[in-house]
C-alpha cells in the first residue's frame, strides 16, 4: 500500500474563498489559523471530491454508467451540497468563488485525479453537477477504499449509542459508531507502529485504553457491550457512565480508535482534535497523531491550538515522526480587507522541531496578552487614585 512521503499539492479553483490556491499536504498536515480564513473551505473541498469519486465508483459498479478503463471518465452525475459527510454548504451560488469567470469548479490533486464540477445558476439548486474526473486510478489516499472525516460537530456523552451495518470500518463522521467499532476489533492484534506500549497485550482495546489514559489520565475503558435487538451500543469508562466524565472523553476517543484501525495510505482528517481537553490532553492527541502518521496514514488536521502543533513538535524531537512529514499551513486574512482571498503560508519544521517561519499572528497571541498586561500594570500604578 502506498504511504505518504512526499509533499504534495492540492489546488483549489472556484470554490468559496479559493479562486486560484495551491495548498501543500504531507503525511501530517496541520490547517491554522483565524476563524473564516478558509481551513474548513479546504476540508470541505477534500469531501467533495471523496464524495464524487465515491459516486462515480459506485455506479460504476452497479452499470448504471459505462465502465472506464482508461483514468478518465466524462458524464453527468448530481453532487448534493448538503448533508453527506454532514456537509451543510448551502446553494450552488453560496460555493462559487464570487469572483470565478466561469461556473466551475475543479479540484485537483497532484499524483491524484482532478476533478471538474459546473455549478447550476438557479439559487434553489443544492447540487453540483460532476462533469468529469481524471485519474481515478492510482495509489493517492483519497482514492483508497479506506477513508475516515471525523467533523468537528462530534457526540457528546451517552448512555447508549446506535448501532449501524458499515461497508466500510470507521467510528462515523460524528463518532456516533465508536463504541460499536471498539466492540468488534477490541480483541484484534493491533499494528505494533500504533501502540502506546508493546510490552503490554497487543490488542485494540488495550492499546486504545493506553493511548486514552495517557491523553485524559485517570480515564479507565470497560468492555463495549452490543444489544443487537435494540440496535445500541453501550459503554463505561471504569465505573462511570460517559454522561459523567466530561465531553473530552467522549471527543477523543473517536479520534484514538479511528487513529488506530485507519489502513496505510489511506486518508484520515479530523476537525478540532483539541476540542474539550486539558492543555495537556491537546499536546499528548498532537503526539498520537504524530504515531499515526507515521505509521503510514495521511493525516490532515484543522486546529486552532497551540499545544497540538508542540506535541507534534515533540513527537518529532522523540523520533516518533520524521519532520519531513510536518506542514504546517497558517491561514491569515488582512482585517481591513473583508472580502479579500486569504493568504496561506505553508511552515516546514527542521530536525530540530523548529519552525521554518513564525509569521504574525502565528500562535502569539499570549504573548501579546502577557505583554498588554504588563502594560495596562504599569499604566494602573502611575494613574491617580
Amino acid at each position: 500500500m502506498h504511504t505518504i512521503h512526499k509533499k504534495m499539492k492540492l489546488n483549489i479553483q472556484n470554490f468559496k474563498c479559493w479562486r486560484d490556491q495551491d495548498i501543500t499536504i504531507g503525511g501530517l498536515t496541520l490547517l491554522a489559523g483565524a476563524n473564516s480564513a478558509g481551513k474548513s473551505s479546504v476540508i470541505q473541498s477534500l469531501l467533495l471530491a471523496r464524495l464524487a469519486l465515491e459516486q462515480v465508483q459506485e455506479k460504476t459498479r452497479s452499470q448504471t454508467i459505462p465502465h472506464q478503463n482508461s483514468p478518465a471518465w466524462k458524464g453527468n452525475i448530481q453532487i448534493p451540497l448538503n448533508n453527506a459527510f454532514q456537509l451543510m454548504l448551502g446553494n450552488t451560488q453560496e460555493v462559487l468563488n464570487r469572483e470565478a469567470m466561469e461556473d466551475r469548479i475543479l479540484l485537483t490533486l497532484e499524483d491524484g485525479p482532478h476533478i471538474v464540477f459546473d455549478v447550476p445558476k438557479p439559487s434553489d439548486a443544492y447540487d453540483l453537477a460532476l462533469t468529469s474526473i481524471q485519474g481515478i486510478h492510482g495509489e493517492h489516499p483519497i482514492l483508497q477504499p479506506d477513508f475516515y472525516y471525523l467533523s468537528a460537530e462530534r457526540i457528546g456523552p451517552r448512555l447508549d449509542y446506535r448501532l449501524e451495518s458499515q461497508s466500510r470500518l470507521h467510528v462515523g463522521y460524528d463518532g456516533a459508531f465508536t463504541i460499536q467499532v471498539l466492540r468488534q476489533i477490541g480483541m484484534q492484534d493491533v499494528d505494533p507502529s500504533r501502540a502506546f506500549d508493546t510490552g503490554q497485550l497487543m490488542r485494540y482495546q488495550r492499546q486504545i485504553e493506553l493511548w486514552m489514559e495517557y491523553i485524559v489520565p485517570g480515564v479507565e475503558l470497560s468492555v463495549p457491550n452490543l444489544y443487537e435487538k435494540v440496535r445500541t451500543a453501550q459503554m463505561n469508562f471504569g465505573t462511570s457512565s460517559p454522561t459523567n466524565v466530561g465531553f473530552g472523553v467522549s471527543y477523543v476517543l473517536p479520534i484514538v480508535v479511528n487513529g488506530m484501525l485507519a489502513k496505510k495510505g489511506a486518508l484520515f482528517i479530523v476537525e478540532n482534535p483539541e476540542a474539550h481537553l486539558h492543555p495537556s490532553g491537546q499536546s499528548r492527541i498532537g503526539q498520537f497523531l504524530a504515531h499515526i502518521a507515521e505509521a503510514g496514514v495521511q493525516v490532515l488536521v484543522e486546529t486552532h491550538s497551540e499545544h497540538v502543533i508542540n506535541g507534534i513538535r515533540i513527537a518529532v524531537l522523540e523520533q516518533h515522526i520524521r519532520h519531513e512529514k510536518v506542514i504546517v499551513n497558517f491561514f491569515s486574512k488582512p482585517a481591513a480587507e473583508i472580502d479579500s482571498a486569504p493568504f496561506v503560508k505553508c511552515i516546514a519544521l527542521n530536525e530540530h522541531a523548529d519552525l521554518d517561519h513564525w509569521p504574525k499572528g502565528f500562535f502569539d497571541q499570549q504573548q501579546e496578552d502577557i505583554a498588554r498586561i504588563f502594560r495596562l500594570r504599569k499604566q494602573k500604578k502611575h494613574d491617580p487614585v
